[in-house]
C-alpha cells in the first residue's frame, strides 16, 4: 500500500514502515515486480528500479484491471469487545472491504476508555490486513463513542444518501435474510 501517488514520471517511493516491510520481511530485490495499491484504490504493477537505506523507487509498468466491488459502503458498528478480539474483527472487517468501523462504547464495554497508542495499533492491522486481502477500500477506524454519537456521524457521513440499516443477530430467525439478500433489493 503506497501511501502517495506516481509522479509525473511514473515513479512511487516507498518509505518508512512500507520501505521496511519490502526490504527486510519480505526481501524484495532489484528488478522484482511487485503490486502497488495507491490512495486512490487503483492497483498498479510495478518494478522495484532502486533499494537504499531509507526507501524504495519503483517504476510503475501497468494499471492492473480488477473485479469492481459492490457499489456501496459498509459501516460496521460493532460493541468494543475485550482483550485481542476487537483487533480480529478489525482485521476481518478490514479483509472482506468494510468502509467504516465504528466502535462503540456501552455501559459493558471494557475498557471504557482508550489509549492513544490503540489508534496507532489499530491502522497497522488495518494496512496490514489490506496488504494481506489486496482491499481496494481504504477502511477508517473511527475512535471509540457512544451509540447516539456514532448514528450522528454516520448521518453526517452519508448525508442526503441512501442508507441501508442491517442488524446481525446471532440466531437466525425465519423472516432474517443473509447480508447479500438484504443488499440486493429494498426490504
Amino acid at each position: 500500500i503506497c501511501d502517495n501517488l506516481p509522479s509525473s514520471s511514473e515513479y512511487i517511493i516507498i518509505e518508512g514502515t512500507a520501505h521496511r516491510h519490502l526490504a527486510i520481511i519480505l526481501r524484495k530485490k532489484l528488478g522484482e515486480q511487485i503490486n502497488l495499491r495507491v490512495p486512490s484504490g487503483e492497483l498498479l504493477k510495478g518494478k522495484i528500479v532502486e533499494i537504499s537505506k531509507n526507501k524504495i523507487v519503483c517504476k510503475v509498468l501497468s494499471t492492473i484491471e480488477e473485479t469492481p466491488y459492490l457499489p456501496l459502503s459498509i459501516v460496521l458498528l460493532q460493541w468494543e469487545l475485550k482483550g485481542d478480539k476487537m483487533d480480529s474483527v478489525i482485521r476481518s472487517a478490514t479483509e472482506i472491504g468494510v468502509r467504516y468501523i465504528m466502535p462503540v462504547i456501552g455501559c459493558y464495554s471494557v475498557p471504557r476508555t482508550k489509549n492513544e497508542k490503540e489508534k496507532v495499533r489499530r491502522e497497522i492491522i488495518v494496512r496490514s490486513a489490506r496488504e494481506q486481502s489486496g482491499s481496494p477500500i481504504d477502511t477508517s477506524v473511527f475512535e471509540s463513542m457512544p451509540l447516539h454519537i456514532v448514528l450522528e456521524k454516520i448521518d453526517d457521513i452519508f448525508e442526503g444518501k441512501k442508507l441501508k440499516k442491517l442488524v446481525a443477530y446471532e440466531n437466525a430467525e425465519i423472516e432474517s435474510l443473509s447480508v447479500f439478500s438484504s443488499i440486493q433489493g429494498d426490504e
